[in-house]
């Protein structure tokens, strides 16, 4: 369940993503160098779209142990069924 707040800033200021996210300006400006991480340059300065960072947030999560090992299963099955048929 996602909250939703309607007093929420859309663009966000590097200070407001470490405040509210807790990712460090330092590694903010590594992650958009390397261009890890969605931002906008707006007349000069740097700005996030609230929508985007948990978009891209959302799209890096880690599946739990035992999806992983689910995923794990499917694979050795599918590599002994190709091996089956070699």
């Amino acid at each position: 369940m996602e909250y939703q707040n309607t007093n929420q800033k859309t663009w966000l200021t590097p200070d407001d993503v470490e405040q509210e996210y807790g990712f460090k300006k330092a590694n903010q400006a590594i992650m958009r160098s390397n261009r890890k991480i969605p931002y906008h340059k707006v007349g000069g300065y740097v700005r996030y779209s609230r929508e985007e960072l948990d978009s891209w947030i959302r799209s890096h999560s880690v599946p739990v142990l035992e999806e992983q090992q689910e995923v794990l299963s499917w694979n050795l099955q599918m590599k002994s069924i190709k091996l089956y048929m070699i």
